[in-house]
This record gives C-alpha cells, structure tokens and sequence, in this order.
C-alpha cells in the first residue's frame, strides 16, 4: 500500500482491516515489518494513511492479501493399551489391570520386570510428525535414581490382558535413554520411530527396560490410574 500528500508527507501509519498496523512510520522510505504469524489465516486488506505538516491525511487504495501460514497442531494420545511383564516366576502371569507399569533389571530373573505401551494414530492423517513426545508419569523410584531406556517395538499384535514374559514381543532399536532421578513427569523424544509407524499402520508399541542392570525398581502409573496416565504428544 502507498499513499502521498501535496505538501510534503510526515508520517504514515499502515492500517491492517481498518486497525494501525503497528505505529505510524515518521522517517522515509515508509516501510513497515509485518509479522503474519500474529494474524488469522485468511483475505485481508492493507491501507496507507499519509499526514503531511498540516496535518491533512490521505488514504491509500486497498490492497488484499492473503495470509496462509501453515498452522501447528498437536494431538494426545493415551495408550490403547499398557501392561509390564515379569520373568521368573512370575514369567507367565499378566499385569494388564495394575494402575502401575513397573521396570526393572535384575540380576534375578524374578524380579526382572518391562513395560510396554501401544498407541493407535489412526486419526492422524499425514505420515509425518514434526515431534513426538512419550510422557510417563515416575510414581516411585524404589531405588533412587535409575537409568531408562525406550525401545521400539515393531508388532503390535499383543494384548493388554495377555501379554507376559513368556510370550512378550520382540523389541528392535533404542530410541532414547535417560536417567530418571525424581517422581512426576518424565519425557522421551521418540519422533524417528513414531514417523516411521505414521507412514505405515499408524500403530506405536514401545518397550521400556534398563540396559544396564542397574537393579532399580521404576514404577510409572498405567492407563487404568486415575490420576497422570501415559501419553504420546505428537505435533504436525
């Protein structure tokens, strides 16, 4: 937008939908930085409002623009389904319906515990994640501080009510480890995997272990808690 004034032009304010764009502009060339972010997706019009010394005002023909900013959406996702095994004796008994998800390695089979989680993404429609992000909610750390690490998990053919140790799925890849070291909430980056199941059956199935045998019990509450249960944010 432009706009001139037969006696000599002082200022000029830009007008955004009739509302100043900004502050009137006093020094030449009259220009003025927009940042669109700040405004709504759509048709607007721009004007120029040019004052001379006398203080006369001429506005400029309107000028329509469009602004299309791509938008940022982020959607979560509470587990369809999460359950911990345990091996040992332990090895053929389901922990599906515990408000808690526990994990630990040990150096007794007994006491070896690793939970899983699955997320179904079906309402998402693209194939790609700009970040996903797996929140869990540390409800004790028996032990004190304890190393985690996220594993991938590529079936997502196991139940809730049937997975145990003995028939667990296979886990793939290490996504992303951290050491837990208080309760409340800890958060994962597991964008590369979520990305690759969005571009395939929208399915995520994650497995969370500690490599280290560090022997510290991590319990996290479940999707069956009242209270903080899982979720995967993802942001497009």
């Amino acid at each position: 937008a432009s706009a001139s004034d037969n006696v000599g032009v002082v200022g000029v304010q830009f007008k955004l939908d009739t509302a100043n764009l900004g502050s009137e502009d006093t020094a030449t060339p009259y220009s003025l930085s927009w940042n669109t972010t700040t405004t709504a997706n759509g048709s607007h019009t721009l004007t120029a409002v040019a004052r001379d010394a006398a203080g006369n005002k001429t506005t400029s023909s309107p000028v329509v623009v469009t602004v299309s900013n791509s938008t940022t959406q982020l959607s979560t996702f509470n587990p369809v389904a999460d359950a911990h095994v345990r091996g040992g004796t332990f090895a053929s008994q389901n922990f599906g319906t515990a408000n808690v998800l526990e994990e630990k390695n040990s150096n007794l089979d007994s006491y070896d515990r690793r939970t899983f989680l699955r997320f179904d993404l079906s309402s998402i429609t693209s194939t790609s994640a700009t970040s996903a992000t797996l929140r869990l909610y540390v409800s004790s750390l028996v032990e004190g501080t304890a190393p985690i690490t996220v594993f991938a998990v590529t079936s997502d053919s196991w139940t809730e009510t049937g997975i145990t140790w003995s028939n667990q799925p296979a886990f793939g890849s290490q996504l992303v480890s951290q050491t837990l070291s208080t309760t409340g909430w800890a958060s994962f980056n597991v964008t590369s995997f979520v990305n690759s199941q969005l571009a395939g059956d929208k399915k995520v199935s994650l497995m969370l272990w500690d490599t280290t045998q560090a022997i510290k019990l991590v319990q996290f509450n479940s999707r069956e808690n009242s209270l903080n249960k899982p979720v995967l944010e993802v942001t497009r």
